[in-house]
């Protein structure tokens, strides 16, 4: 079949090439349209040490500690011990089981730094969330190293939470197209299967 044939079959079948190309647009592009807006918040945290280092063999030894330690503080952030008082704070279950799914916490590599990200519906949630970790990761951190009176760990909020961003959404354009491509390579493909059976019916001998 040569592509003459293919256009005479799609202006032959045009309502329903439209219609699918139609369709296709619209299961696209609605669920796009009808997502809901999700806000960010987030904090940066330097991790640090009271411990006065009198020598570089002891800088690099305590930086060498930190380094290992803060994947564990990381984990700490999702923990009951930082979002137990923050959902609390909220006037929710202060298990803060209800927030887990809300905080990403992320150390970079071969970094002392921890970056935490909330998520959430709602922009002023999402930063309440996120000022109540910068309260509540410190106090955890120091409370978890603590040595007699004193830590030799202290966390730093290097970046405080201002306000909360909208994340970027679905691209309506981008699923306009997919939804062109999709519904017309269905049409098509429907067109042309209908011409066949038509054909093949109409070739096909009477019975008496």
């Amino acid at each position: 079949m040569q592509f003459v044939d293919y256009a005479r079959i799609v202006r032959k079948r045009w309502l329903i090439v439209l219609a699918l190309t139609v369709l296709g647009t619209l299961v696209a592009v609605v669920p796009a349209l009808n997502a809901p807006k999700t806000y960010t918040a987030g904090a940066r945290f330097f991790v640090g040490t009271t411990v006065p280092a009198d020598s570089a063999e002891a800088l690099e030894h305590s930086n060498n500690f930190l380094q290992q330690r803060v994947k564990s503080y990381a984990s700490l952030v999702g923990s009951q011990a930082v979002l137990g008082p923050v959902a609390a704070g909220l006037g929710e279950d202060p298990s803060g089981g209800t927030l887990v799914g809300q905080v990403t916490a992320t150390t970079p590599v071969e970094s002392v730094m921890v970056d935490v990200v909330v998520t959430d519906p709602s922009p002023t949630r999402a930063l309440a969330i996120a000022s109540g970790i910068v309260t509540e990761f410190p106090r955890a951190v120091t409370s978890l190293e603590r040595v007699g009176d004193s830590s030799p760990v202290k966390v730093t909020v290097v970046q405080a939470p201002s306000e909360a961003k909208a994340m970027a959404g679905p691209r309506v354009f981008a699923s306009i197209v997919v939804g062109v491509v999709l519904g017309l390579l269905v049409g098509v493909g429907v067109a042309l299967l209908l011409d066949q059976w038509r054909g093949g019916a109409a070739r096909r001998p009477a019975t008496s």
